[in-house]
Order: C-alpha cells, then sequence, then structure tokens
C-alpha cells in the first residue's frame, strides 16, 4: 500500500499540490452543475478553463491521458448511457403529460399542444450532455430520479399503513 502512495504522481498547481486539488473539486462541481442546471457549455467551459489552467500553471498534462482508444471508449460508454437515458426520459416525459391531462383536462385554459414538440427540442441538448458528461450524468441520475423512483415505490407499498396509523392519530383527541 505505501508503494501505491509512494509512486503516485504529485500533481500541482501554481508549486501547490493543495491547489491542485482546489481546482479540480471546482472543476468536478461545476460538472455537476453543470448537469443539474442542464446547461452543457459550462462543462465545456470549465473543461476548458481546467485543461489550460493545468496545462500552463502545473505538471497535469491532461493530453498525456487522452488517446484515441480511450476517447473511443469514452465516446462508447457515452453514447449507450445516452441511449438508456434518452429512453427513460421519454417514458418520464410521457408520464408526465398523462397527469397532466388527469389533473386539467383537456379544456381550453390548459392545452398540451405543444408538449411533444417541447420535448423533442430539449432533447438535443440533454443527448450531448448525457453522452459527453456520462459519468456525471449517471450519477446525477442515479441519485436523484432513480432513488426519488425508489422512494416512491417504497411509500407506496407501505401507504396504508402510515395512514391508518395517521388516522389513529388525528381521532384519538376528541
Amino acid at each position: 500500500m505505501s508503494e501505491l502512495v509512494n509512486n503516485f504522481p504529485e500533481f500541482i498547481f501554481m508549486g501547490s499540490v493543495l491547489m491542485f486539488y482546489f481546482i479540480t473539486a471546482v472543476f468536478i462541481v461545476t460538472l455537476f452543475i453543470s448537469e443539474v442546471t442542464e446547461n452543457g457549455w459550462v462543462a465545456l467551459v470549465s473543461f476548458t478553463i481546467f485543461a489550460l489552467a493545468t496545462k500552463f500553471f502545473g505538471n497535469f498534462q491532461i493530453t498525456d491521458y487522452i488517446t484515441f482508444k480511450l476517447i473511443g471508449i469514452y465516446l462508447l460508454i457515452g453514447l449507450v448511457h445516452s441511449l438508456i437515458r434518452t429512453f427513460f426520459y421519454g417514458r418520464k416525459r410521457e408520464f408526465n403529460k398523462k397527469r397532466l391531462l388527469q389533473l386539467y383536462g383537456n379544456n381550453d385554459k390548459w392545452k398540451l399542444t405543444n408538449y411533444d414538440d417541447i420535448t423533442k427540442s430539449d432533447l438535443k441538448g440533454n443527448v450531448f450532455r448525457w453522452w459527453f458528461l456520462f459519468p456525471v450524468s449517471l450519477l446525477t441520475w442515479i441519485f436523484s430520479d432513480l432513488m426519488r423512483d425508489l422512494w416512491n415505490f417504497l411509500y407506496k407499498q407501505f401507504k396504508k399503513a402510515f395512514e391508518y396509523i395517521l388516522d389513529l392519530g388525528l381521532k384519538s383527541i376528541k
């Protein structure tokens, strides 16, 4: 174990290892911000700044770690992730559309005529973000949508029991 630690490359930024860790942490946080706010340009600007800053002010050369083979593997995994994510995005949007129709009906006040067009226009930005930022996108998807779906499933299994206990509590005081 100590051999691994002793042979681990020590990257520096502006003469400091801590500064390298700080700029790397800021870079990773901006990638998550990009995913959550659905702005792919934030990730592009962040990556560009990180690559240029570490190239000119540090000893971390990102180009040493980028090869055609790694780029191909990364893009292939990202493509598969974006295809899977697109399928579930379509399911979620259709579920939301049906729920809105149930809540508001087809009256003139609430029209969903452009709902599918909006979904398709949002898809372009989403697909490229899911494809090129798949590690961040996957983590965000797991810890937001999938965990929420699991929580809702578990709650539905115990909903009646909790509502019964709540009713007992509500009726206990007269």
